[in-house]
């Protein structure tokens, strides 16, 4: 496989932001002050929340991956909603894709010569594994689990020791505020 590395979006000069309040989801998004921001909740509160959110989850453990190309035959929405849902850890029956209106806020939405899963599918995998670490580290503090003995797989968050915490239950009992830099 060829190793792409390229800037997505300005994605090398903002943090992922993973916020959410207690029993109302997640959601993933970016900061537009890069470096000046030490959490979601902070940032969403500033108003330095980019409104380019590419995957949101409910409080019953649903996640909507946008994707922002064009459907036209090639099921690029299947493509690039399982780069999220293979880093997040998600049964894909919990996955929901979402074509969200153009819209500037979207930034380059276009769709043509074999460019969206090679454009889309790092920025993807990142969200993916930003929503994973932080659900895994919530999980964890729930179970009272060190989180490093813990690991997501299949919508459900376990720990070596046996117990277990589904995102569902993760998403429905607590908050998550989390910022990831590059």
């Amino acid at each position: 496989m060829t190793k792409h590395i390229k800037k997505l979006g300005n994605f090398s000069r903002r943090e992922v932001l993973v916020g959410s309040a207690a029993g109302t989801g997640l959601v993933i998004g970016y900061s537009v002050l890069p470096n000046a921001v030490d959490s979601a909740s902070k940032a969403i509160a500033a108003g330095n929340w980019d409104h380019q959110q590419y995957l949101t989850m409910d409080s019953e453990g649903k996640a909507y991956v946008y994707v922002t190309k064009c459907e036209i035959g090639q099921h690029i929405g299947t493509a690039l909603a399982q780069a999220v849902a293979e880093e997040l850890e998600i049964n894909w029956d919990d996955v929901n894709v979402i074509y969200p209106d153009s819209h500037a806020k979207w930034g380059l939405m276009i769709t043509g010569g074999s460019w969206s899963v090679n454009w889309t599918f790092d920025r993807n995998s990142r969200i993916g594994a930003s929503a994973r670490i932080a659900l895994v580290e919530a999980g964890a503090k729930l179970m009272n689990a060190n989180v490093n003995s813990c690991y997501a797989r299949n919508s459900v968050v376990y720990s070596n020791d046996g117990k277990s915490i589904s995102y569902k239950d993760i998403l429905s009992r607590t908050t998550i505020d989390r910022t990831f830099s590059e």
